[in-house]
């Protein structure tokens, strides 16, 4: 297999026509917070986790330090197929008052989420498109 320009992302030319494309999901623990990259497949304008579609090979892949988890999965996509990769990591807060603990209210972690968008392009490479309309 070979890399295309998506991160995370691997293709294969299959004969039918189809793509075998390999994506990697994980989730790390960073300073902050938790690193999450997941992929999303639209299905007829319904995004579905491809970790969740029939038919996907998963693969546990090898934990390093600080690797909650570790997935490639491995599906078969005709070309045109687009795909939603999907990051979330901790906001990194700017420095605070050290008594601003007292006057502010507790809350979670703010999450900064970035979503790329890609179709599968000749030869299965993933090409970067704009945000398909719904």
């Amino acid at each position: 297999m070979a890399w295309n320009g998506a991160p995370d992302a691997k293709y294969r030319t299959m004969v039918k026509g189809d793509y075998e494309v390999e994506l990697q999901i994980s989730e790390v623990v960073t300073r902050g917070g938790v690193r999450r990259v997941t992929w999303l497949l639209d299905k007829q304008d319904e995004w579905i986790s491809v970790a969740q579609l029939p038919g996907v090979e998963l693969e546990r892949g090898d934990r390093g330090p600080g690797m909650v988890w570790l997935c490639r999965v491995r599906l078969h996509l005709p070309l045109g197929a687009r795909l939603m990769r999907v990051e979330s990591q901790p906001q990194r807060a700017g420095p605070k008052d050290p008594l601003a603990y007292f006057w502010s209210a507790r809350s979670s972690t703010q999450k900064r989420v970035e979503r790329s968008y890609f179709q599968v392009g000749d030869q299965g490479r993933l090409i970067r498109i704009h945000k398909p309309e719904q």
